[in-house]
């Protein structure tokens, strides 16, 4: 029963922290579909062992909830439809440091939607009963789930869900994210922070190598950092990076 609700929650917050992070249409779509599926394999694990606390089970009854990432994506790969999904479903237990599961993939392996779920499923687990242990207020949950960045979760998905937290007025916490800089033509802090890669000659390649992120999403920034400040190159978004000192 403590799990109702649960996948619908992670869907709802997955979506909010994809959109924070100005990510395609598509691309948010799918990670919300994604995260409605994402513990459709713990149907292969005993009732038994979902009702227990995690730290009282046997190794072999921790191997079968551990597995639920691999029998989700058994299931899934069944419905063609739904093929766009299948990657971050298999991967959102995984961690940035390499040391999760199923299969201990390590940062820019880990699907972007599978990195966004994680913080969303970390967050809600914490935020809601379980067996073993009472919900926590919203501030202490996010500060459980930041104490996991960035060995366990991505920095810049949990960076985004604290910003959501904190902008339908859920979290007081300020601490997690600090205050917001307001930057030249409206520019975000991910923006900023792909123009001084620019700027450094760094290709889109590279850029997603050092920000964790996809090439797909680099180069969305880049188009929506290009059509606010009003350059259509990258000696012209330099400029603009010098002229408002924007240069590290």
């Amino acid at each position: 029963p403590y799990s109702a609700g649960h996948s619908r929650r992670v869907a709802a917050l997955a979506g909010r922290i994809a959109r924070r992070l100005c990510l395609p249409k598509e691309e948010r779509t799918a990670i919300r579909r994604a995260a409605l599926v994402h513990d459709l394999g713990l149907v292969a694990v005993p009732s038994f062992a979902l009702d227990r606390p995690q730290e009282s089970l046997t190794r072999l009854e921790l191997e079968q909830v551990r597995l639920h990432p691999y029998h989700a994506e058994r299931i899934l790969a069944r419905v063609p439809a739904l093929a766009a999904v299948v990657p971050m479903v298999g991967a959102h237990h995984e961690r940035m440091d390499g040391g999760g599961y199923y299969r201990g993939l390590a940062g820019p392996q880990i699907p972007l939607g599978a990195r966004i779920i994680a913080v969303a499923d970390r967050y809600d687990e914490l935020s809601h009963e379980a067996p073993g242990r009472s919900a926590l207020d919203v501030d202490e949950a996010l500060s459980r789930t930041g104490a996991d960045v960035p060995r366990g979760l991505c920095p810049d998905a949990f960076r985004a869900l604290a910003l959501e937290l904190r902008a339908d007025g859920t979290s007081a916490t300020s601490g997690a994210v600090g205050r917001p800089r307001v930057w030249p033509a409206g520019l975000t802090d991910r923006e900023v922070e792909i123009l001084r890669l620019l700027t450094g000659g760094l290709s889109r390649r590279r850029m997603a190598d050092r920000l964790v992120l996809s090439e797909h999403t680099v180069r969305h920034h880049l188009e929506h950092i290009y059509a606010k400040v009003g350059v259509t190159t990258r000696v012209g978004a330099t400029l603009f990076a010098v002229e408002h000192d924007l240069l590290r």
